[in-house]
């Protein structure tokens, strides 16, 4: 009997817990009546039009894409080319700075974004002395740093992002090499000092129990001498 009034006891807390979570989540309508809290997914600012009537709240209007699309957007003013705005259908798509990506206007040019590609001079904006910004792959990205596009000239960083080896411009890409367990070098010399060549590749050499670089070179600072091709 005390068992079954504890299993009731639990079943009514349980119920009561069940009620005030349902509470929490309703609103009353005009009729007093509780509905439940759904997401808006359209009729508000940048979102789509509403297919029912107000299409956009906040008296805002429902502007279609001039392009043709059957796209439609609700905001304040039916403009295009500007910031997060459909891209015009004629004469400059979007506004300078800001380039059309995915049929409405984004910022372009900066490290990381989308080239600019409204008839300026420049595809990226260079605002540093000391970095400049090139178009690879549809983004603007710094020239001359390991597995980017070679600045003018063909000329790379001298050091590789991982300082290990060298940067050589190969086919347009600056390309890390010469380093520990990077390629050999083509237009410098093959290996770095410390490194030895090795059937294309470089590898460390000179120290305790690593190969012996090139003319049995082994590092004298720690008084290392060369014993059957290996430093001891």
């Amino acid at each position: 009997m005390q068992q079954f009034r504890f299993h009731l006891l639990l079943f009514f807390a349980l119920f009561v817990l069940a009620g005030c979570g349902w509470s929490n989540n309703q609103v009353k309508d005009d009729s007093g009546k509780p509905e439940v809290l759904l997401a808006q997914d359209c009729g508000l600012d940048g979102l789509k039009c509403c297919a029912t009537d107000p299409a956009c709240t906040h008296g805002q209007q429902c502007c279609s894409d001039p392009n043709g699309t059957g796209k439609n957007r609700c905001a304040d003013q039916c403009s295009c080319g500007g910031a997060d705005e459909f891209c015009c259908a004629t004469g400059q798509k979007c506004q300078d700075g800001l380039s059309c990506q995915v049929g409405s206007c984004q910022a372009c040019g900066g490290v990381g974004q989308p080239c600019c590609q409204n008839d300026q001079a420049q595809a990226c904006i260079n605002t540093s002395a000391s970095t400049t910004l090139t178009c690879f792959q549809s983004k603007c990205v710094v020239c001359g740093v390991t597995n980017n596009p070679c600045c003018a000239g063909d000329h790379c960083q001298a050091t590789s992002t991982d300082a290990r080896g060298i940067n050589e411009c190969l086919a347009g890409l600056c390309v890390a090499c010469g380093g520990e367990g990077q390629s050999a070098c083509i237009k410098n010399d093959k290996c770095l000092p410390q490194n030895l060549y090795n059937n294309g590749s470089c590898f460390a050499c000179g120290d305790a129990n690593q190969p012996c670089c090139d003319s049995q070179r082994c590092n004298q600072a720690k008084k290392l001498v060369c014993e059957l091709g290996f430093c001891r």
